[in-house]
């Protein structure tokens, strides 16, 4: 192979004038992340590019595509938030195309940028500051008043710190969702708990701590089994461990006790988490208390009981008078069995007997007192005529419906 053929393929080296740019741009930028590196980096590339002008933007979920400012220089003065419209300026080139450069004219260029007709913008250049996964995230622009100089060691400059800067808007991205994820954690309703792959806690949740009465200092690093209130079997807890090690979800209600000796019921649900390799690296439990829902229950049960029970007829109707249910004592009254009752309204239990004037008393007694006792005459389903003494008892509800 000659000598020329082997000048080909060897890269040209970096001039000494670019070597030295990067070095100082990589010292001023040495040991700084998110918003010190910005700054330090529009700072240093505005000395060491000799532009007046260097600005890095975020693009903005807006109306209109623009970009707000995470750092911006401007003749040696910090600017803060600067927000700025894509439309028609060289941003939207540089956005579209990855990268522009100018070196002289671009107001002539862009005469509807209103923002380089007021900085008198000479020369440009930006690059777009791309995700991972390629999404687009922000820009890195320069500009001067002046036509660009040293355009190789401008644009080499520019390369070599794209990446990095794209980087650390998508680390500083990521942990902003990290952040607003731990915010909905910490103030979620729901009891949150996480384990490790031994089964040991090692993050609660703020209503774990309101719930159960223990402090977070009081439970990391310990077995939740102390949450254990006896009504739960150790079967019952086998199988959760074998469920969620396997990698599977199990889902059921539980009874825990607080750290001053109450039960609590809980809906829990229990799941294992994994990491990138698909490997269960720990634990997770989500509960909702229910202990009111579960008192509710027993109480509607009893209700139900006493309902079905009693010894005296029993209707229950709808803000609109239509017969919902009704107990067996009424059926055996009337003899009228429950299907044959619902939908109805009382009045297929008239006999005819009183006139609207004794109806009348009766609804306005209901409007303005909420209840109404008095005999009346009634029609049980074969017919026959019989007398009862009925109380009558309104819902609130009605009242305002008349």
């Amino acid at each position: 192979m000659d000598d020329k053929v082997k000048a080909q393929e060897t890269p040209s080296p970096l001039s000494v004038k670019t070597t030295t740019m990067l070095q100082g741009i990589a010292t001023a930028t040495s040991g700084c992340i998110s918003e010190k590196y910005f700054s330090a980096l529009v700072s240093s590339l505005s000395k060491e590019l000799d532009m007046e002008i260097v600005l890095i933007g975020e693009l903005v979920n807006d109306h209109l595509p623009s970009i707000k400012t995470k750092a911006a220089i401007v003749k040696g003065n910090f600017i803060n938030e600067l927000k700025l419209t894509l439309a028609l300026t060289p941003c939207e080139n540089a956005m579209k195309q990855q990268s522009a450069c100018y070196v002289e004219g671009v107001q002539r260029a862009y005469p509807n940028d209103k923002w380089l007709q007021e900085m008198e913008v000479e020369s440009y250049i930006g690059a777009s500051l791309v995700s991972s996964s390629g999404a687009p995230m922000g820009i890195l622009v320069a500009c001067s008043q002046s036509p660009l100089k040293n355009i190789s060691c401008v644009k080499a400059c520019f390369d070599m710190v794209v990446a990095r800067t794209a980087a650390e808007m998508e680390r500083m991205r990521t942990e902003e969702r990290l952040r607003e994820l731990f915010q909905v954690v910490e103030q979620s309703p729901v009891v949150i708990a996480k384990a490790d792959i031994n089964g040991n806690l090692d993050y609660v949740n703020k209503n774990f701590e309101t719930t159960t009465g223990y402090t977070k200092e009081e439970v990391l690093g310990k077995n939740p089994r102390f949450l254990t209130a006896g009504a739960t079997t150790d079967k019952v807890y086998k199988d959760i461990w074998r469920t969620i090690t396997q990698g599977k979800v199990w889902s059921g209600e539980i009874l825990n006790k607080r750290k001053n000796g109450s039960h609590f019921w809980a809906k829990a649900t229990f799941g294992a988490l994994r990491n990138a390799s698909d490997e269960i690296t720990g634990y997770i439990s989500l509960k909702e208390e229910i202990t009111q829902l579960k008192e509710s229950e027993k109480h509607l049960h009893l209700a139900a009981s006493v309902f079905e029970t009693a010894s005296e007829a029993l209707v229950v109707t709808g803000v609109d008078k239509k017969i919902k249910m009704v107990n067996q004592a009424f059926s055996k009254i009337t003899g009228y069995s429950n299907d044959e009752a619902l939908g109805q309204t009382p009045a297929m239990l008239q006999s005819g007997r009183h006139d609207k004037l004794f109806y009348n008393t009766m609804f306005n007694s209901l409007e303005e007192n909420g209840e109404w006792e008095g005999e009346i005459w009634n029609r049980r389903k074969n017919g026959e005529i019989y007398p009862e003494w009925l109380r009558i008892i309104c819902d609130k509800r009605w009242i305002r419906k008349h």
